[in-house]
């Protein structure tokens, strides 16, 4: 499902997958951002509808997050939608 590491930087695999992800999900909208400083990654993930209630997406996100920190353990991911008290 998702794409081995083969070296790759950890933005570089994100964006790899949110491409696939917008094709599997279309009705949904994707931004991400990165920060260096606490090595932190989030993605927010719009309508909120899809983040909180579809069961593909939901298990989707948490096949991500488990192969996210598998092959980058000194990395953070989180995933927000646009019900966030703190947004991108």
């Amino acid at each position: 499902m998702f794409v081995k590491n083969n070296n790759m930087l950890p933005y570089d695999y994100i964006k790899s997958e949110l491409k696939k992800f917008i094709i599997e999900f279309p009705k949904t909208r994707v931004r991400y951002e990165n920060d260096n400083n606490s090595n932190t990654h989030s993605i927010e993930i719009v309508p909120n509808e899809i983040y909180r209630l579809d069961k593909e997406y939901i298990n989707w996100e948490s096949g991500f997050f488990i192969e996210f920190i598998n092959q980058f353990p000194d990395q953070n991911i989180c995933f927000i939608s646009d019900d966030a008290i703190v947004g991108l």
